[in-house]
């Protein structure tokens, strides 16, 4: 269970690493924003399978856009 004080934060950044882990290069994991407390990223780390089916979520419910 995500702790209440970080849960935006983190599903934010599974929302930001969705958007630009496509746009990073083959061996590059996109920068870790400095909006992300070091709360969240402890969480994440201790987390990191949930927090990767975060991300795989957020990039399935990410929309394409309306001209394709």
């Amino acid at each position: 269970m995500i702790p209440q004080e970080i849960e935006t934060q983190i599903h934010n950044l599974a929302s930001y690493y969705a958007l630009e882990l496509p746009r990073s290069a083959r061996d590059e994991f996109p920068e870790t924003p400095e909006w992300i407390s070091q709360d969240a990223l402890q969480w994440v780390r201790r987390h990191y399978i949930e927090f990767s089916d975060m991300v795989v979520a957020a990039v399935h419910n990410i929309k394409p856009p309306s001209n394709i």
